[in-house]
Formats: structure tokens, C-alpha cells, sequence
């Protein structure tokens, strides 16, 4: 039997952790660690979903990384045996209860130093992964302007990492949240830095979009 540990353990309770994310912070990898934590990851979980409750529906959580969503604490950490002798490297990793490897340690480690990873649970059905929002996809994209209930600067920086301009017909179905974000919160200030502003219609084939009579194209 093989012992286990929940993956949830702290730091001071689950010295293995501790000492591998150490040794990976005192390697050469240790400025391209931080570097990464300077960036903004979201976190995404697959599963049933849409009109037709089919599988395969992606949904974005919000802002957080892998180690920090609910499954990551019903997993287990397995790294010795039950007689205190360590494992195999290959043996080693998150499993769920059933005993099925859920990250190997490779992945596990990686995970814990940058937030970002893959716990596929159920495939279609129930699978949960962090990324960087700037390697986000366009169905990731679109995934997280679903979640967003309203727009304001946070979330433009978000979108600016996913290599958005931020121009109001660029997210076209949350246009009104937009319109009340720029009309509500620093019109003058966000318009005067992004966009030409003018009373007269922009010649064919410029992108721009109107509001209160003005038109407002990008610089």
C-alpha cells in the first residue's frame, strides 16, 4: 500500500513539496519562475454545459492557478511507500481516490512552482486546467468574456494580455457593459488615449464604433 498525502497539505506539513519547489526556485530556472508569476493566469474547467447540457462545454473560473481550484484538494500526493521508502519517480504524483494518476511528478512540480497545469479528471466531462492569458485560444477568449459580469480596468489589462486592443467592437456581445464602463468610470481619459475622436463618419474600411453622436476610431 502506498502512502498518500493530500495534495492540499501545507507547506509546513509536506516537507517533499517544500524542499522540491525549493529546489527548483535555486536552480537556473529561478528568474524564469518569477518572470512567470508576473503573469496572469485563469483557470478553465470542462465539462457539461450550453442549452443541451452537452460535454466538452468550457466555462472560465476566473483569475487563479491550478494548485488553487477545489479539485487540487481532493487529490492525493503519493510519494512513498508504506514503508517509508520513496518511490519511483514514475510512480510518483497526484491521484484521485480510485487510485488513477491524475499529474505526474514532473507535471506536479511544474505546477507548483508556476501555477500552471492540467487535472483531467473525466476527459469531456469534468477536466480543470490553468494557462497564461496570453496563450489563450479564441475559445478560451471567449470563455472568459462570458464570465465577466461587467468590464473595468482589470479586466481590459486581461484582455490586453490576450493581445486585445481594447476597442469596444472587438467584444461586440458585452458592448452595452463596455459602453457603461467607459461612460461610468474615465471616458474622457480612456477615449483621448486610444481613439481619434470626431463628429464626422470615418472613411470606408476604418473600424470605429459610435457613441452619443461621435465617432471614435483607434489611433
Amino acid at each position: 500500500m502506498l502512502e498518500k498525502k493530500n495534495a492540499g497539505t501545507s507547506a509546513q506539513e509536506n516537507e517533499v513539496t517544500t524542499t522540491n519547489v525549493t529546489e527548483v526556485k535555486n536552480s537556473d530556472a529561478t528568474n524564469l519562475v518569477a518572470d512567470e508569476r508576473k503573469k496572469t493566469i485563469l483557470t478553465f474547467h470542462i465539462g457539461r454545459g450550453g442549452s443541451f447540457h452537452n460535454p466538452g462545454y468550457l466555462t472560465c473560473k476566473g483569475v487563479g492557478d491550478i494548485t488553487q481550484c477545489s479539485d487540487w484538494n481532493h487529490l492525493f500526493l503519493y510519494e512513498e511507500d508504506e514503508d517509508g521508502n520513496e518511490l519511483p519517480l514514475e510512480d510518483k504524483g497526484l491521484f484521485d481516490c480510485s487510485g488513477n494518476q491524475i499529474m505526474d511528478w514532473e507535471d506536479y512540480e511544474i505546477a507548483c512552482c508556476t501555477g500552471i497545469g492540467r487535472l483531467d479528471l473525466d476527459g469531456k466531462y469534468d477536466t480543470t486546467y490553468a494557462c497564461y492569458a496570453s496563450e489563450c485560444d479564441e475559445y478560451e477568449i471567449n470563455a472568459f468574456v462570458d464570465s465577466c459580469s461587467s468590464f473595468s480596468c482589470f479586466e481590459f489589462e486581461i484582455l490586453e494580455e490576450m493581445g486585445f486592443e481594447r476597442t469596444a467592437f472587438q467584444v461586440a456581445n458585452h458592448f452595452d457593459d463596455l459602453v457603461g464602463y467607459l461612460t461610468g468610470y474615465e471616458p474622457e481619459e480612456y477615449l483621448n488615449r486610444y481613439y481619434n475622436i470626431s463628429e464626422e463618419e470615418p472613411e470606408d474600411g476604418e473600424d470605429y464604433f459610435q457613441l452619443n453622436g461621435i465617432y471614435y476610431t483607434e489611433l
